[in-house]
């Protein structure tokens, strides 16, 4: 796996957040601009430093929309920006992308919507036994990665919640899958639990 990033513990789903960001780069044309006018907006809430360091994650995941992905996100309704915020995030970390693939796509394929806490265990395992990166972070730092992760697919509502881990096969627009697969491969409609038959009628090449 390239890119085996792990900095989403700084920001979980953050869809307000991430919307609010990108409505700034629109008008700004300048991500750095945008962060900036992102922390002058909120800095009576939060400390500046924590806008900077959420903020640093927001732009590495809406860096990775192409521009009608990222103008389709501000302006349509919050189901569908769910769906095109998560497939940034799971561009920007892949190891988000696989836990979606390997558990919840299988499993949905079974017809078995229940993801256990053993499964979730054996992943990680297998991400400590296979991936340095993974390894070598304290046992805080992995049971923090796996909350948030599961914070994240919940959030994005892809499970009920965090408490109850049931598979939630999400509507996917035929636009927004559509531009999903014209910008990179159907892998990552899997990942948002499409199928192969779903995925073939769209009629993308």
């Amino acid at each position: 796996m390239t890119n085996y990033r792990l900095s989403f513990t700084a920001a979980s789903f953050f869809l307000h957040e991430s919307i609010e960001l990108a409505n700034l780069y629109i008008e700004l044309n300048d991500w750095n601009k945008s962060v900036e006018a992102l922390i002058n907006l909120n800095s009576n809430k939060r400390s500046i430093s924590t806008i900077k360091r959420e903020s640093s994650e927001l732009v590495l995941r809406l860096k990775n929309l192409s521009d009608e992905l990222l103008n389709r996100f501000i302006t349509t309704d919050a189901d569908d920006a769910k769906i095109i915020l998560l497939y940034a995030i799971l561009k920007s970390y892949p190891i988000i992308k696989l836990f979606s693939l390997e558990l919840l796509y299988e499993k949905l394929n079974m017809l078995d919507f229940q993801i256990q806490d053993y499964e979730i265990n054996a992943f990680f395992r297998k991400q400590e036994e296979t991936y340095e990166e993974f390894a070598k972070k304290s046992d805080a730092s992995k049971y923090k990665i796996k909350q948030v992760v599961m914070k994240i697919l919940a959030d994005a509502t892809l499970i009920k919640s965090t408490k109850d881990k049931t598979i939630v096969k999400p509507i996917i627009e035929s636009r927004t899958a559509t531009l999903i697969l014209e910008d990179s491969d159907k892998s990552y409609l899997k990942a948002l639990l499409m199928n192969d038959n779903e995925i073939s009628m769209l009629g993308v090449v």
